[in-house]
């Protein structure tokens, strides 16, 4: 591939990666929940080599305003509740495996590896002590988001605790004009 070609998965993880994090900031405007994406999170603050560079995550009981990284000994120690990852073509099983290992060994809720390419998605849920399996992921609510996993002819999709499908930003804009158009036409 010529390196000014962006494969089309990447855009694909690119276009949910925006879903998410635009779709779970909406569902919780006003509240002190930290959402964001791409952005590295440090569990240790006397070991910088350990981190991770989540898809998504999500912190509650933080703020949420602009940080250049997740240090969790400025965040009261408090880890990311809920973790998203994309699965791109290049990942491998070792990779993703360690990205879970060091979720589940870091005090991660919850952490949610999607595969939009496919459609599927897998999950694991904070036991006891650690991660358990949440598999088949369709038909399943986050118990910390309250969002619901759906998977079906090879498509995935999230809808937020009140029913609503999880929309592309676009998508999300192209609705708010259609109202505001039907508004408009309601007062003419």
């Amino acid at each position: 591939m010529r390196p000014d070609r962006t494969p089309p998965d990447d855009m694909l993880r690119w276009e949910w990666r925006t879903k998410l994090v635009g779709e779970l900031r909406e569902l919780f405007t006003g509240q002190r929940v930290f959402v964001a994406t791409d952005l590295f999170w440090y569990p240790l603050a006397d070991d910088p080599v350990a981190r991770e560079r989540p898809d998504v995550l999500v912190a509650f009981d933080r703020p949420a305003a602009f940080r250049e990284a997740y240090r969790q000994w400025d965040e009261d120690g408090v880890p990311p509740h809920v973790v998203f990852e994309l699965r791109a073509a290049r990942d491998t099983r070792a990779a993703m495996a360690a990205k879970q290992a060091f979720y589940d060994r870091h005090g991660v809720e919850e952490y949610y590896l999607l595969d939009p390419q496919n459609g599927s998605g897998i999950g694991w849920v904070r036991g006891e002590e650690r991660f358990e399996l949440v598999y088949p992921l369709g038909g399943y609510s986050s118990p910390r988001l309250g969002v619901r996993f759906e998977e079906g002819g090879g498509e995935l999709k999230l809808f937020t605790p009140d029913g609503r499908e999880f929309r592309t930003r676009e998508e999300r804009v192209g609705e708010m004009q259609e109202e505001l158009r039907q508004t408009t036409l309601a007062f003419e």
